[in-house]
């Protein structure tokens, strides 16, 4: 699947479809995440949160 020159995928689901990218030069993070899985929320997910969003869930 093409992504765009500028952009590189980071993680496919099983079906292939494109789950994380990024940016090759911009600060640009993609990421399908799907908040109704875990209860509580993961610890991974959390710390990808308030990295990437400064935020607490």
């Amino acid at each position: 699947m093409a992504s765009g020159d500028d952009l590189e995928a980071l993680a496919w689901a099983e079906d292939g479809s494109v789950e994380a990218l990024r940016h090759s030069d911009l600060p640009w993070l993609g990421i399908m995440w799907h908040p109704e899985r875990d209860t509580p929320t993961a610890e991974a997910d959390r710390k990808l949160i308030t990295t990437h969003l400064g935020a607490n869930p």
